[in-house]
């Protein structure tokens, strides 16, 4: 399967003005900072004639705009995306959106979800900043599509090693699994399958060497309540995962897929589709100290 390649983005929804507010009215909040996004800076956004421009002071004060906080020029950036959508000027938005939702507080996090996967491209939406969610069709990009094009033309696990896929790839473990579709299992444990950690490597073009059986061992080890459980042939090449799940039942599926280099991968998980939105190879050496994200449980 190959994405269309027509445009990197085209428009779902547009910007609607909210009634007249402050300009220093706060709609999201950074964690662990006390400069929060404004209605000016949804203004400012909307109102940017390019990307460039978008964080890009004007007139008098051009001086004060070198102290702007980096998470407020990210979700500028985002803004900007979201109110111009067809333009030629956008980064690799799912990344973006992917980065500024990690640096919000838990409460606003809800507020960036995604709501369609289709063939070539996501709809993510971002709401509670303007009088109507923004939303936008945003195809993912480079490591990320070529990863999710692999994963779809990867095989399907055999239907009796679904359950213990599910198991090595941590998914049993998640607060949500009960909660959690039967499609969308079987998406999670083609997931963590090892054809999809073949085709991640292929997407990222690098040479996967899987952590040694001796020290996966090890690191199963510090689980024992789980490790005990596990297939070590499926253990040994299935990623270390964390899962969460929006409002709509979309899951979020944070992995690492162990060895030398690492393998980090972000996915999204609809009812029918699963479409990996950030891919990288992480080449830090084989010594890990726990699982990745265990905490975000």
């Amino acid at each position: 399967m190959e994405f269309n390649t027509a445009g990197p983005v085209t428009t779902v929804g547009t910007g609607h003005p909210a009634p007249v507010r402050s300009r220093k009215e706060e709609v999201l909040k950074f964690k662990g900072s006390s400069s929060p996004i404004t209605v000016g800076d949804v203004e400012d956004a909307r109102a940017a004639t390019s990307f460039e421009d978008v964080n890009r002071s004007k007139g008098c004060f051009a001086n004060l705009f070198s102290s702007m906080p980096h998470q407020t020029a990210l979700t500028r950036e985002l803004l900007y995306c979201f109110f111009h959508p067809g333009n030629d000027d956008l980064p690799d938005v799912l990344k973006l959106f992917e980065r500024v939702r990690r640096e919000m507080i838990p409460e606003d996090q809800s507020k960036f979800e995604y709501q369609e996967i289709a063939h070539d491209t996501v709809t993510i939406a971002l709401s509670g900043v303007d009088a109507a969610p923004l939303t936008m069709q945003v195809e993912p990009r480079d490591a990320a599509r070529a990863a999710t094009e692999n994963f779809r033309n990867a095989p399907d696990p055999a239907p009796d090693e679904v359950e213990a896929l599910l198991q090595a790839g941590n998914f049993t473990e998640a607060s949500v699994f009960e909660r959690m579709s039967l499609a969308q299992k079987n998406l999670l444990a083609k997931f963590a399958a090892p054809a999809t950690r073949a085709a991640l490597a292929e997407a990222l073009g690098v040479v996967d060497h899987p952590m040694d059986p001796e020290r996966r061992e090890l690191e199963e080890s510090k689980q024992p309540e789980q490790s005990h459980r596990l297939r070590p042939d499926l253990a040994r090449l299935a990623p270390n995962c964390v899962l969460s799940m929006q409002d709509n039942g979309f899951l979020r599926a944070l992995g690492m897929f162990v060895g030398q280099p690492h393998m980090e991968v972000e996915a999204i998980v609809s009812q029918d589709q699963l479409c990996i939105v950030n891919a990288r190879a992480l080449d830090i050496g084989m010594g890990i100290t726990e699982r990745p994200w265990r905490a975000a449980q």
